[in-house]
């Protein structure tokens, strides 16, 4: 709030497993992702964290990501994708037999919401039907864990942050688009 000049010390929900993700949609809205199927949403800023009840059965939430303060996706394990578009109240599993391996971390493209960027134990997948159906992006991409993905709305840019190859680019996503 205050580019970091104080800091407050928070009480975080009790977890008997690990927190894998925090991510804030704004100053007061902010998830938890953890082992066990377990998402957590403050709306106070940290001060309090409840669970989100009722997921869909998958594994632990490795990796959440939100597009804005209602529309967010959460990664969890094998292939497990679910997708929240009521800021947490209810989330839809998108698990489907096409990604065979552990997902890390999702991304919306910002100009296509159709188009979505799986990062994956062994690569990236790719979807053009919000998830419906997926392919493995195989041009040049090698079958390394991709733990991060961001996108440089400037040049159009897929920037990964991978487990063995460093960061990889695909400098222009127009043809996905």
């Amino acid at each position: 709030i205050n580019g970091g000049t104080n800091w407050t010390q928070q009480t975080l929900p009790t977890f008997t497993y690990t927190a894998f993700d925090i991510v804030f949609t704004d100053a007061l809205t902010g998830y938890i992702g953890s082992w066990a199927n377990r998402i957590y949403k403050t709306i106070n800023g940290g001060t309090t964290w409840n669970a989100i009840p009722n997921l869909p059965s998958v594994n632990s939430i490795v990796k959440l990501q939100f597009l804005n303060a209602d529309t967010g996706w959460a990664t969890s394990g094998y292939g497990n994708i679910m997708k929240t578009t009521d800021a947490g109240k209810t989330w839809i599993s998108i698990v489907n037999d096409q990604i065979p391996t552990y997902a890390r971390c999702i991304k919306e493209d910002p100009k296509n919401p159709n188009l979505l960027y799986l990062g994956t134990e062994f690569g990236l997948y790719v979807t053009v039907d919000a998830g419906q159906n997926w392919a493995k992006f195989e041009n040049n991409m090698p079958p390394v864990a991709v733990h991060y993905l961001a996108i440089h709305a400037e040049s159009n840019a897929l920037v990964m942050a991978t487990h063995g190859r460093g960061i990889i680019i695909i400098d222009d996503l127009t043809p996905l688009r």
